[in-house]
């Protein structure tokens, strides 16, 4: 190696390991100017607008979208459709970490090959092959950025993936939620079924309740009036007694104020017997006919006054 301060001469190898680079002599300024551009390669500070830091990709929680809702009870398939789902999410966000992984397998290998390629710039540069190595750390620059590129692409597409788990996790729960309310809206409907026959039927039987009343009642009052008709009727009888009793008692005064005015004329004819037989047995005659007649005549008054007191009963 020649003298640090006027040029350095090394022998390096190629990029592929296989031929030797023949000695270069190389300027100490361009020297130090490629070293100082490699220790900014080597402290990782962006070159050309390019960071070769591996970037993690952001795991997105999953969050349902739209207002909470509040499914009491699931379906069989709806819950095994959930699951699936779930699954799938967690499959998806294990193979994008894994592939993430492996990116970052590879950016650190890139790093590593930077690193690599900038102690053999340092040899290089010695040597007087800055150039070679320069276009070496392009082309792993242009390979960093492939795999950026590529990185941001799987990162969008798993973002959108996840998106469209979320959205048929959304969906599921919608249609699970639309079945729930559909069967709570039957069963109030065959609730609200219930309770109506349920009122139908009491309306009813208090109709019947009603009837039975007004029924018991017209045959309290039927009874009722059966009695006071009775007792009208017995009221009615004893006055039609009492007053047949008071007539057959006139009657009979009558009859015994006749029998003591006969008696009167019978004295009276036994007084005149003496006197005249012939003119008494006249008079014993006209009285005999008078108390035939009398009887005839209280016998017709019994039964008028009988047939009267029946009629009135």
């Amino acid at each position: 190696m020649s003298d640090s301060t006027t040029s350095t001469s090394a022998v390096v190898m190629d990029v592929d390991g296989t031929q030797p680079s023949p000695p270069v002599s190389v300027p100490s300024q361009v020297m130090s100017d490629g070293i100082s551009s490699l220790s900014s390669l080597g402290t990782n500070q962006p070159r050309r607008g390019f960071s070769f830091r591996p970037r993690p990709l952001p795991v997105t929680p999953v969050q349902f979208s739209g207002k909470p809702r509040v499914v009491e009870q699931s379906s069989y398939q709806t819950n095994r459709a959930l699951d699936d789902l779930q699954d799938q999410l967690q499959q998806r966000s294990l193979n994008g970490s894994d592939d993430v992984a492996q990116l970052q397998l590879r950016i650190s290998d890139l790093n590593a090959d930077i690193s690599a390629m900038q102690q053999r710039l340092d040899q290089t540069v010695e040597n007087g092959l800055e150039d070679h190595v320069r276009k070496e750390i392009k082309d792993i620059e242009e390979k960093a950025c492939l795999v950026v590129a590529e990185t941001s692409q799987k990162e969008t597409e798993y973002g959108k993936q996840l998106v469209d788990l979320h959205h048929d996790i959304d969906a599921a729960i919608q249609r699970e939620f639309n079945i729930h309310m559909e069967d709570k809206v039957t069963n109030v409907r065959i609730d609200v079924d219930v309770e109506h026959r349920d009122l139908e039927k009491q309306i009813q039987d208090l109709t019947d309740t009603q009837k039975n009343l007004v029924e018991q009642r017209l045959q309290e009052q039927l009874v009722v009036f059966d009695r006071e008709l009775e007792k009208k009727q017995h009221d009615l009888g004893k006055e039609a007694n009492d007053a047949h009793e008071t007539h057959v008692e006139a009657h009979r005064s009558q009859h015994e104020e006749k029998k003591k005015a006969l008696s009167a004329d019978i004295q009276v004819a036994w007084a005149r017997q003496g006197a005249a037989s012939a003119s008494q047995m006249e008079a014993y005659d006209h009285v005999s006919k008078q108390l035939a007649a009398i009887k005839e005549d209280h016998s017709l008054t019994m039964k008028s006054m009988t047939e009267d007191a029946l009629a009135t009963l």
